[in-house]
């Protein structure tokens, strides 16, 4: 069970992981993030796709290069490719969101002036919030900041 002022620093960890994340997903993008999007691409005429190249962003419409100075293992690249930084941005922003939502309903359950029918719903709400959060979490166990007790 995941008590209040855990849940608090729960949502600290996991804010400070996803600013992590975003500024790794905008570095990772190049300068002024030319290449949000990258697509796999034929490393200089083998058959099957082993190189990664940069795409533009409707504010940088610029075409791309190829980020890998080497082949890479298909598998590797089809890897990379689907992990870009425009995806991450998304996933940043949907976890983001959980984090906003989870709040509301905090602010909710404090007004007091609520029917207690009301706020028990807001309190079930509450509660599979927190199991998304500690879900979301998750995907950062083995940071040396996560806790085991946040685990669901």
């Amino acid at each position: 069970m995941i008590y209040p002022r855990t849940m608090m620093e729960l949502v600290d960890f996991l804010a400070a992981r996803l600013d992590e994340d975003e500024q790794a997903a905008r570095a990772a993008s190049g300068p002024r993030s030319i290449w949000p999007r990258w697509d796999l691409s034929e490393w200089y005429g083998l058959e099957e796709p082993s190189s990664l190249i940069g795409r533009g962003s409707p504010n940088h419409p610029l075409g791309g290069g190829h980020f890998t100075p080497v082949a890479l293992d298909t598998a590797i690249a089809v890897h990379i490719a689907r992990q870009d930084p425009a995806r991450e941005l998304r996933e940043v922003a949907a976890k983001r969101s959980h984090i906003e939502r989870w709040r509301e309903v905090d602010t909710w359950i404090a007004e007091d002036d609520r029917p207690t029918i009301i706020r028990n719903e807001l309190l079930s709400v509450r509660r599979a919030y927190m199991l998304v959060l500690a879900d979301d979490a998750q995907a950062y166990a083995d940071h040396p900041d996560y806790r085991e007790e946040w685990r669901p």
